[in-house]
């Protein structure tokens, strides 16, 4: 796939992502919010593809792990970048997907972000 692709695909993820978090508020429906943090971490991950391929890594080696993509993290972003994934990581990730600990407030802050990430990989495609 190329930048342009994975971009599009985290783009439309997120889109999702708001409209589920946006009903899971308005429903008070908690799974509606699990989903919607599956996928915004998902949109995260995508576009983190998108940077990695946007700076010359070949798709074939793009990670398919956690401690892959921090470590490709690690080379190819900058700090705020790699903050912005520590943090999906543990709120969207970890906290909201995994373990249903809603929080509505961080989750709109942590998605907020998420759009940042891939807009800042849109400049750098």
């Amino acid at each position: 796939m190329t930048t342009t692709t994975y971009i599009e695909k985290a783009e439309a993820l997120l889109e999702a992502a708001y409209g589920e978090l946006g009903e899971a508020q308005r429903t008070a429906e908690l799974t509606k919010a699990r989903d919607a943090a599956g996928k915004a971490w998902a949109a995260l991950v995508e576009a983190s593809r998108a940077l990695f391929v946007a700076r010359g890594v070949p798709p074939g080696e793009l990670p398919n792990t956690h401690r892959g993509t921090r470590f490709m993290l690690g080379r190819h972003a900058d700090t705020e970048l790699q903050l912005t994934y520590y943090r999906s990581y543990q709120d969207v990730h970890q906290d909201a997907y995994y373990d249903g600990l809603i929080n509505f407030e961080t989750l709109t802050e942590r998605f907020s972000e998420i759009r940042q990430f891939i807009e800042r990989v849109k400049e750098l495609a």
